[in-house]
């Protein structure tokens, strides 16, 4: 017999699924169809090229450019035949993509996006209580930029999926002491990386967590767990790594795209290097994709990254800072991004200030809540945990390449610990130190001052 308390829980999750879907559903429906711009292009090309049978391939030398996962998934509902407007092989110079014909692939997205709100609910609960799970689930649900990425054809939904999933099974699998929980994460970690490579370092900043969260008696048993985890998401990436060395001749880390992506990011030249679009990055990107070998293109890059690096010395550091930052930082977003280049079609100037502000205003509003969330979670080492995983995520992407979208898979580990300081209020403030309210308020004036400036000046 089911109690109050399960009905009370079956409820919630079936008023949270049907809003989220609903409101994913509708936005996908009005809008429909969105242009699709970049990255979104290679996936549709190589989904068409799965599902015609010609393997993971973008034009005649990409086989390895990007993690293979999201195309492999677009491609089970990909009609090759009427997707793509020329027969044969599809190259990167021709694409042809029939809008009309995305719908199939976007409604994967609508279901991606509605999973997430889910699964964000899923991550509050294992980080402090159903309540708080509750309420980052309808955050995640009426969250604009969440919204808008359901259908979209990045590979972040389903990145943000994957990870968010994986970083609640590993505290769940701490809690209870679970080996079986830890595979599980292990796993979810594994498919993620499949998606975007940078899984496997946030696989190994939890799993850190989980070794120094556990109690002294119990430290050898989380290390073992920790050890399944990052076992468990290797073993599912070395297949991908052994079909690259057959396909490309080399060893590749899951894709080719890396020391391209990291290069693009270092291309800081120039007077105006400080702007988002700084004028030495698509400079950069042309020489290297002129490149026609892939195993030659990334030795190439590798070897042109390295050399930007060194001659920005002394500053390189604090170049990057200055740049990629407030780029990672910023409430900018790819909805807009998309109102800017016209994918929407025409759009109404009052429609495109809402779009913004709402964009804006909720973007801030959680990083904010967030960061006194963050700063009050004590027990269990949570604080910890956000700690690890943020710091890993952000100085990968300092080093690297930064841009809103990459901030977007994370925004369910801030939502919960948002979900966490609002439902603490008052209390959960008063309770603060004098050096956690003094980190948290620079954390927040950080984002007031320099990131909300910065997507201004640049808007």
């Amino acid at each position: 017999m089911v109690g109050p308390r399960s009905c009370r829980a079956i409820l919630a999750v079936t008023l949270l699924t049907l809003t989220a879907g609903g409101l994913r559903w509708g936005v996908m429906n009005r809008t429909f169809p969105v242009k699709p711009l970049g990255d979104e292009l290679y996936y549709v090309v190589v989904a068409a090229n799965l599902a015609a049978g010609r393997g993971h391939v973008y034009g005649d030398d990409f086989r390895a450019l990007r993690p293979p996962a999201h195309a492999w998934l677009l491609s089970l509902f990909a009609d090759p035949e009427t997707l793509m407007d020329r027969s044969g092989g599809v190259t990167a110079g021709r694409l042809g993509v029939r809008l009309e014909q995305l719908r199939p692939l976007v409604r994967v997205e609508v279901v991606l996006g509605t999973a997430l709100v889910l699964a964000t609910a899923l991550l509050g609960w294992a980080l402090f209580d159903p309540r708080t799970g509750f309420t980052a689930g309808c955050i995640a649900a009426l969250y604009p930029t969440f919204i808008a990425y359901s259908h979209f054809l990045w590979s972040e939904t389903l990145f943000a999926l994957l990870v968010t999933c994986a970083l609640g099974s590993l505290v769940f699998a701490e809690r209870r002491a679970s080996p079986w929980l830890a595979l599980v994460a292990g796993l979810l970690f594994g498919f993620a990386a499949l998606t975007r490579e940078i899984a496997l370092p946030v696989a190994g900043a939890a799993a850190l967590w989980a070794v120094i969260a556990a109690p002294d008696a119990g430290r050898r048993a989380a290390a073992v767990r920790a050890a399944l985890t990052l076992g468990s998401a290797l073993l599912v990436v070395v297949p991908w790594v052994l079909r690259n060395v057959e396909q490309v001749g080399r060893v590749l880390p899951i894709s080719s795209v890396g020391w391209v992506a990291i290069g693009e990011g270092n291309a800081l030249e120039g007077a105006r290097w400080l702007r988002p679009s700084a004028p030495g990055r698509s400079t950069y990107r042309r020489e290297v994709l002129a490149i026609r070998d892939e195993a030659e293109r990334a030795d190439y890059a590798r070897r042109r990254t390295l050399a930007m690096i060194a001659e920005q010395q002394p500053t390189w550091l604090f170049r990057k800072l200055a740049h990629n930052l407030p780029l990672m930082l910023s409430p900018d977003a790819f909805q807009l991004y998309k109102l800017r280049h016209g994918s929407y079609g025409d759009v109404s100037v009052a429609t495109i200030r809402a779009v913004t502000a709402a964009t804006v205003a909720a973007y801030t509003l959680i990083a904010a809540f967030a960061a006194f969330g963050i700063a009050a979670a004590r027990h269990g080492r949570r604080r910890l945990l956000a700690c690890l995983v943020l710091t890993a995520v952000a100085a990968i992407h300092v080093i690297a390449n930064a841009n809103s979208r990459f901030r977007m898979p994370w925004m369910p580990l801030l939502m919960a610990y948002a979900a966490h300081a609002a439902l603490g209020g008052r209390e959960l403030l008063a309770n603060l130190g004098r050096r956690e309210r003094l980190a948290t308020s620079v954390a927040v004036l950080t984002l007031a001052v320099v990131c909300v400036s910065y997507f201004w000046t640049d808007g």
